[in-house]
């Protein structure tokens, strides 16, 4: 499988989601020539990739890994159509409120050890 990105993850999440981010704050370990990226909240993110595994269990493995990306690259329309699917099915945790998909949870997980 090809190196995952965090850009690759942040698109991903975009297509599915609405994604914690401050102001323009820089956060130690974030690429500096990403401007999406370096606006990440590192915290955010790793809060709710928190609440997915305390709600589900799911420690986010290679299986889920390749499933979100195929050959390296997600497909948006996929992902938003799994994201339906997991709300239609109830397949929901809630963080701070929100009720996010368990394909939205694996994508913040993914993408909170990319952004360790």
């Amino acid at each position: 499988m090809a190196q995952l990105t965090r850009r690759d993850v942040l698109t991903s999440l975009a297509a599915v989601s609405a994604i914690p981010m401050t102001g323009c704050e820089r956060h130690e370990g974030m690429a500096t020539e990403d401007p999406i990226a370096s606006s990440l909240d590192v915290e955010g993110v790793a809060a709710i990739a928190e609440s997915y595994t305390a709600a589900t269990g799911d420690p986010v493995g290679e299986d889920a890994r390749q499933a979100l990306f195929p050959q390296g690259f997600a497909d948006p329309v996929a992902l938003k159509a799994a994201a339906a699917k997991d709300f239609a099915a109830g397949r929901l945790f809630v963080h701070a409120g929100w009720h996010l998909s368990y394909t939205e949870g694996q994508l913040f997980t993914i993408l909170s050890r990319l952004s360790a």
